[in-house]
């Protein structure tokens, strides 16, 4: 085959001009058809579900290295007495900016600690901080600036939002519309495997200064709120369906498993019989009741045989039975 343009006196198109049009043609196409792909599978549930676990993962252990590779963290000091810093903004506390308001608290002397934990929304007037002595109205602003708010939720600036946006998936799965618990039961697998990570979470963290002295302390949100924040949701729009509850009380016993302080595990028994409650109002079926407390029995066996994990009553055909 001759390529380039046809010879002097005769009619035709240029060759080398028909062969490109044809390569670009195929590249063209194939870069549609991976673009289409890629559209499709990421806004596939299973997808969004596993980058977002992902991301919430990645955020949770990067700080529990962190935690676990300093010193040893100081305890939350007594703030009775200490002067109250009121936010100026409204939004989602992400995140701060903690070495510029590491050196301000070191060239001020000063020791803060926060009021609102990452993640929640804070609107202007709230009390935001504490401050062991009463600064200027100059610092009280530079202090104010090192807290970042923002109206939307993103998994890159705090694991705990990673928490809400699973949550929010697996309730929209179970909502009338949808109606499909396969979403939300996967949801409630990884929620199990995050929620069983952050319970060897510390209640608070803290910053030192270049001396080493902790000069900031952050409030963590606390396990037993995290857990109802999360599984609440989940709860009330499932506690119908067996699947959900058994699915629920099944990763109440894989969070067990992992490193909980005997407060955290009645934090969690105390969850699975306010689950128990609800669902024992919604649930009719015979077979859905079994599961139940088949699920109910297993975490009976980790808690060691705790009584106040009661069991779904039965009639006294099912009980002989």
């Amino acid at each position: 085959m001759e390529l380039g343009w046809p010879a002097d006196g005769e009619r035709g198109i240029p060759r080398l001009g028909v062969f490109f049009a044809v390569v670009f043609a195929m590249v063209s196409l194939a870069l549609f058809v991976n673009f289409i792909h890629s559209i499709t599978k990421s806004i596939q549930v299973d997808h969004v579900l596993e980058s977002i676990f992902l991301k919430t993962m990645e955020g949770l252990e990067t700080r529990l290295e962190r935690v676990s590779s300093g010193e040893e963290l100081p305890e939350l000091p007594d703030t009775q007495g200490w002067s109250t810093l009121l936010n100026d903004r409204t939004g989602y506390y992400k995140k701060c900016n903690t070495a510029v308001l590491l050196d301000l608290m070191e060239e001020q002397e000063l020791r803060l600690v926060t009021l609102v934990e990452r993640g929640d929304f804070v609107v202007a007037g709230r009390p935001l901080v504490k401050v062991d002595q009463e600064p200027s109205e100059e610092v009280k602003a530079a202090i104010l600036d090192c807290f970042v708010f923002y109206i939307e939720e993103y998994t890159h600036d705090h694991f705990v939002f990673g928490f809400g946006q699973l949550s929010e998936i697996a309730v929209k799965a179970l909502s009338p519309g949808i109606n499909d618990p396969g979403p939300a039961t996967r949801a409630v697998d990884l929620l199990s495997v995050l929620l069983g990570c952050y319970a060897s979470y510390p209640d608070h963290d803290a910053a030192r200064d270049g001396q080493g002295s902790p000069r900031v302390f952050f409030d963590e949100l606390d396990f037993g709120a995290l857990l109802m924040r999360t599984y609440g949701p989940i709860r009330h729009y499932g506690r119908g369906d067996a699947v959900v509850v058994g699915k629920l009380i099944e990763s109440c016993v894989n969070i067990g498993y992992g490193e909980l302080s005997a407060q955290r595990r009645d934090v969690l028994v105390e969850f699975v019989c306010d689950l128990i409650a609800v669902a024992d109002t919604a649930l009719e079926g015979r077979m859905d009741r079994r599961h139940v407390n088949a699920q109910i029995r297993l975490l009976r066996q980790l808690a060691g045989g705790a009584q106040e994990l009661p069991l779904l009553e039965l009639s006294p055909h099912e009980q002989a039975a």
